[in-house]
């Protein structure tokens, strides 16, 4: 038994510029029962124009995305970094006094990474976790759109495969 879609199941929202547009894309994913239907060349070609409208909202939506997501990466790092420079000092004072007192030695005096990225996440783990979900939700967002144009652009292909196909058929018939 197949799922039912419903109208609403082919909108897809778009965030390009920081506006949200709702794209309807029912002609588009059902594509495939039209080509095969008797439409003629100048309906395929009309077909082509629209998947070529298609592609540009989605790309322009991707290339939106990805300026995003490099920014949100960029402000993640930098507060990492904060986070790690302050870490480091931090456990450097600890250390430091841990050797004075005896608990540690001179050899262990200094944090390895391992323990000043535990000590940034287990002393931040709200922020960090608040960033890093941000950043995953991005990345998911610009998989998402970057698999809608792969698809997109099969379609382009193969509609202008069977306008070849027609082309050369009526070629041959003159």
């Amino acid at each position: 038994m197949k799922p039912q879609l419903h109208d609403d199941d082919y909108i897809f929202n778009l965030t390009i510029h920081n506006r949200e547009y709702a794209i309807d894309v029912k002609w588009l994913l059902h594509l495939q029962n039209e080509i095969t239907s008797d439409l003629s060349s100048i309906e395929l070609e009309e077909s082509l124009e629209k998947v070529a409208g298609y592609l540009h909202t989605f790309s322009t939506a991707y290339e939106d995305a990805m300026s995003n997501k490099n920014q949100v990466e960029l402000e993640f790092e930098i507060w990492y970094k904060e986070k790690y420079v302050e870490s480091e000092h931090n456990l450097l004072g600890d250390f430091a006094t841990d050797v004075r007192t005896g608990i540690r030695s001179k050899t262990n005096a200094t944090p390895t990474k391992a323990q000043i990225e535990a000590d940034i996440v287990t002393n931040n783990v709200l922020d960090y976790k608040k960033l890093k979900e941000h950043l995953n939700k991005i990345q998911t967002y610009t998989d998402f759109l970057y698999r809608e144009i792969k698809i997109i652009e099969s379609r382009a292909t193969h509609l202008q495969s069977i306008l070849n196909l027609r082309r050369k058929l009526m070629e041959k018939e003159f």
